[in-house]
């Protein structure tokens, strides 16, 4: 994800530590960069900052030691907002 990856505004801000995605600076391989580009550019109401949020919550859901914790259940609340968030 290039530099861009935190101009378009998302509901995730709101109650929420924000980090700066301005300053984050993701190497995706080539082969997923031309997909991504390709999915967003068909997906108006999906940005960079969502997909991370999806892709990065669904990740660490997969990977949790326990499904009983807070940081389990507010990790399952940012996967679902970002996939029925409403544009």
């Amino acid at each position: 994800m290039g530099p861009d990856a935190g101009e378009r505004g998302s509901s995730f801000r709101e109650g929420k530590t924000v980090m700066s995605l301005d300053s984050l600076r993701v190497k995706i391989p080539e082969v997923l960069h031309e997909p991504l580009q390709n999915y967003l550019a068909s997906h108006p109401e999906w940005d960079q900052e969502r997909v991370l949020a999806a892709a990065l919550s669904m990740f660490l859901l997969q990977n949790s030691d326990t499904d009983t914790s807070h940081c389990y259940q507010q990790t399952a609340r940012v996967y679902l907002e970002a996939l029925f968030q409403n544009p």
